[in-house]
């Protein structure tokens, strides 16, 4: 009887262990660690500015020079899309970003006439399209990356005037120059991210002289057009490689 007994206890002990095992609360897993690590794509939309340029200044062959008053301040939209990878390094983000952008940043004044010379000048100027290429270090908070960006940029641009109807200056061409500015980008969890983001476009300027049309032995040279512009954006991106919430 006692052996019978002591072995029941044996027997219960090793059916309700595990039983009760199985009530024990597991540890709680630890949380994601977020990282911007990976290659994401994205599309963008924003408004841009070109640097308010001097009012024009034209130069004949003989020495004669002119000012026309008005000044030339070309603004709106674009839109496009980017592609870009990057890697973290505990709270340090590094990468690199390429976009490709469709612009309607355009301005255009007619007939303005000097004083007291009654000279008429027609002028325009728009950036049509542009792109970068560029590089980006930042400082990962979270869910938050505050960055820094600068590198490569090539736009297309046109640039008009005419004086008097007589002397036209006129270039529709790809021009080249640096890009630089900065952001912020917050993610929404799954990969998903959007981002608002300044940029300054450093890209010269145009600079012609041209003949009198008829020819008369006139030619005229007209003060250099700026092509500077900047932007603001907003945009959203998909990391492909994401981890976090």
């Amino acid at each position: 009887m006692k052996l019978s007994f002591s072995g029941f206890v044996v027997f219960a002990t090793l059916v309700t262990v595990p039983a009760f095992a199985t009530d024990i609360p597991l540890k709680a897993p630890p949380p994601p660690v977020w990282t911007w690590t990976g290659i994401y794509f994205g599309l963008d939309a924003g408004y841009g500015a070109v640097t308010p340029n001097d009012p024009l200044t034209v130069t004949n062959n003989f020495g004669s020079t002119t000012t026309f008053p008005t000044t030339l301040h070309p603004t709106g939209a674009f839109a496009g899309a980017e592609i870009g990878a990057n890697y973290q390094f505990n709270f340090l983000v590094v990468g690199l970003e390429a976009d490709a952008q469709a612009a309607n940043i355009s301005g255009a004044y007619n007939n303005v006439f000097d004083t007291p010379g009654g000279n008429i000048a027609s002028r325009s100027m728009s950036v049509n399209a542009f792109g970068t290429l560029r590089g980006r270090i930042g400082l990962a908070l979270g869910p938050a990356l505050l960055y820094g960006t600068g590198g490569f940029a090539d736009t297309n641009i046109s640039n008009f005037w005419q004086i008097n109807s007589v002397a036209t200056a006129q270039q529709t061409t790809n021009k080249t120059g640096s890009v630089w500015g900065g952001g912020v980008e917050f993610a929404l969890g799954n990969g998903n991210s959007v981002k608002a983001e300044y940029q300054y476009f450093n890209i010269g300027s145009f600079a012609a002289t041209v003949p009198v049309i008829p020819p008369n032995g006139v030619i005229i040279t007209g003060s250099p057009v700026r092509n500077d512009f900047q932007t603001f954006r907003i945009g959203i991106n998909h990391n492909f490689n994401w981890i976090g919430p």
